[in-house]
């Protein structure tokens, strides 16, 4: 709430004033035009300021490159503290982290945020960052004789990383 006292002659209308802005606010409504009565407690010109909206968006990497095709772009008015996102992991990966943007905690929970995001007037401000990384699976080596499965030389399971290639075994020829 501010106040400007201004002088002003009785009987005289007033229509314009000096606006007073704030960061994160937009101008909603003012009681305007004003006739100066001799009651001075009547002599007030009300400006109403509602909380703006404004942009955030929520990043997907995955193996640190940002994929802007899942990328999302959403609204929240001023001060609104998110604390969710859609996860969108993809099939061999893994998810790793996921930070508001100029929080200090990443979360390690999908979907939810450790730190909220505080929707600022800054857009570069607004913006939440969720990480995935490559997953490790197990595989194993199996060795067959005359078409038969000799499972005493099987090897593994053994961890490869997601859409690695095994190209090398060890030869058990016998």
């Amino acid at each position: 709430l501010t106040t400007d006292p201004v002088k002003a002659e009785f009987g005289s209308q007033i229509t314009t004033y000096e606006p007073q802005p704030k960061d994160g606010y937009k101008f909603d409504h003012d009681t305007a035009p004003l006739t100066i009565t001799s009651d001075s407690a009547k002599n007030v010109l009300k400006v109403y300021y509602v909380k703006d909206t404004f942009g955030y968006t929520v990043e997907y990497y995955y193996d640190g490159k940002i994929d802007e095709s899942k990328t999302g772009s959403f609204t929240a008015t001023f001060e609104d503290q998110i604390s969710t996102y859609a996860g969108k992991n993809i099939t061999g990966y893994k998810f790793e982290k996921a930070q508001a943007e100029g929080t200090s905690a990443a979360s390690t929970v999908e979907g939810t945020l450790t730190q909220p995001l505080t929707v600022t007037h800054v857009a570069a401000d607004n913006v939440i960052r969720v990480y995935y990384i490559k997953d490790s699976f197990d595989y194993t080596v199996e060795y067959y004789y005359d078409g038969q499965l000799d499972a005493s030389k099987t090897e593994g399971p053994t961890k490869a990383e997601f859409a690695s290639q095994i190209t090398t075994y060890t030869d058990k020829e016998i």
